[in-house]
């Protein structure tokens, strides 16, 4: 119970390897008029696209987070992101053989 039942309800759900569930809570949760939990909740949607290894969504609601809150976590990881994307980018072009 309380304001941080369902982000509990959503660890609960990730720890039995039910991250489709938890990002269902999440996206309820990322629309609440409480920023703090608002962005906690779409930082969890960020990393549950990066770790379907969707970047491009997944930057999108790391930069959301970041811009519902002044959160050093959040900056940081949206950098992360863009860099790990940029890597990603190198690398298919390479094995396209389009840059060496």
């Amino acid at each position: 119970s309380g304001p941080g039942g369902d982000m509990r309800k959503a660890a609960m759900l990730v720890m039995k390897d039910q991250w489709g569930e938890a990002a269902t809570i999440w996206n309820t949760l990322s629309e609440t008029d409480n920023k703090t939990l608002a962005a906690r909740a779409s930082y969890n949607i960020a990393l549950t696209y990066e770790r379907d290894d969707i970047l491009d969504q997944a930057a999108l609601w790391a930069a959301y987070a970041d811009s519902l809150a002044d959160d050093n976590k959040m900056e940081i990881y949206s950098k992360l992101l863009m860099i790990r994307m940029n890597y990603t980018d190198k690398i298919e072009k390479q094995m396209n053989g389009i840059e060496k």
